[in-house]
């Protein structure tokens, strides 16, 4: 791993870097030399993936050669991003993501902002996004997380991921890939794994014994393989 390489954390639907503290610490212990930049996600606007690439095209451009982590919401982000001319992109990192709407169509229907007009249950949260094995602090960090974020900031994320087709997302040529899927993922539906495996053959996949949230739950398993996949040649 080279002294100046620099690993871009891109954060879930919540938008925030504080939930990858965990997977933060762990990296730092196994890969002291890496430069780690979380960037929280840009809030205004329509949230579209291209739309939200372009400030962080503007922000990244600068700085050379760069590695992505994408989280989950991220994921057809950081493929546009890799896809842009701009951007020399060397790593890919996609984790618990997807290529293509990983729920039904027919939710597109409904009125967004009131789905998070109201404080999120931990037993949600628990159940879809961190698994039995979430201590009682984890699920107060991720509640406030979602609460901090405006609802019509996330129902427009959520009306992107709806009308995401998987046709629609540019694929890494130029960049190795590496896929960290979850064993235990109760918000992705297998299709939408599968999915992602299919559209990217070239890339490496992980399995972890972990829930939708594996970098804030399994944040060492997560950061021995992140590490690894870097360093390889």
């Amino acid at each position: 791993m080279s002294d100046n390489q620099t690993l871009v954390l891109l954060p879930g639907l919540h938008g925030s870097v504080r939930l990858f503290d965990p997977l933060v610490r762990h990296l730092r212990q196994v890969a002291p030399r890496l430069n780690l930049l979380p960037l929280p996600l840009p809030a205004g606007g329509t949230q579209a993936y291209v739309a939200m690439a372009a400030p962080l095209i503007e922000r990244l451009a600068p700085l050379g050669p760069v590695s992505l982590l994408a989280e989950s919401f991220s994921g057809p982000l950081a493929l546009h991003l890799a896809a842009s001319p701009r951007l020399r992109v060397e790593r890919l990192i996609l984790a618990a993501s997807f290529c293509g709407t990983p729920v039904p169509s027919l939710l597109a229907l409904l009125p967004m902002r009131p789905l998070f007009a109201f404080r999120v249950p931990k037993p949600a949260i628990r159940h879809f996004l961190a698994g039995a094995a979430a201590t009682a602090a984890m699920l107060d960090s991720i509640r406030t997380e979602i609460q901090a974020v405006r609802g019509k900031v996330l129902a427009r994320r959520l009306r992107s991921v709806l009308a995401l087709r998987p046709d629609a997302c540019p694929l890494p040529t130029a960049c190795k890939t590496l896929l960290l899927q979850a064993q235990h993922d109760a918000l992705l539906p297998w299709e939408a794994q599968s999915e992602l495996q299919r559209r990217l053959p070239e890339a490496q996949v992980e399995w972890i014994d972990g829930p939708h949230l594996l970098l804030q739950i399994r944040p060492a398993d997560c950061a021995q393989r992140i590490a690894a996949f870097l360093a390889a040649p």
